[in-house]
């Protein structure tokens, strides 16, 4: 029988919900909760809304304070969204499908001097079936934010007799 795949998402929805198993952890988030007045459950509209509110992203103590919990608890930095969405939420079941993208195996684009190249942030638990099942995407914003289209190259096996005949 074949097993479904255990998704990149999955694997960071599992860590956190180990993490909630965590007494400690469970006291961290609901002071956290408690200081920046999050109520425990609200909807994923509503999330999104908070972590794109001015509010949110000028909320420097709040940055601060949730710091703290990521390196207490060493949650890496591909959990990053999640974690922020289960303390805004109490929700282990965000819809982040989209948004774990722009986090994990997401194609930027960095310009030194007149050179452009596209990078990806690959964390210690990407694993090379992620980087193939994104490949699709991911040569897409490689070949969107590089402004073309790269051709598979072969190798041309006799190529200096050949230059040698052309010259």
């Amino acid at each position: 029988m074949h097993q479904k795949r255990f998704t990149f998402q999955e694997r960071i929805k599992q860590d956190i919900m180990i993490l909630t198993a965590n007494e400690d952890f469970l006291a961290d988030v609901k002071k956290l909760r408690d200081k920046y007045d999050y109520s425990s459950e609200v909807g994923n509209d509503e999330i999104e809304l908070r972590l794109d509110s001015s509010a949110f992203n000028d909320h420097s103590d709040y940055n601060k304070d949730s710091t703290i919990l990521v390196k207490k608890y060493a949650i890496p930095e591909s959990h990053f969204f999640a974690f922020d969405s289960y303390v805004h939420s109490g929700n282990l079941d965000p819809d982040f499908s989209d948004s774990y993208r722009f986090f994990h195996l997401n194609p930027q684009t960095i310009s030194a001097n007149t050179t452009d190249c596209v990078t990806l942030k690959i964390y210690p638990d990407t694993t090379l079936k992620d980087i193939q099942e994104n490949w699709p995407r991911i040569k897409y914003h490689r070949d969107k934010i590089l402004g073309r289209q790269f051709k598979r190259k072969v190798r041309i096996e006799n190529l200096d007799r050949d230059l040698e005949i052309l010259g």
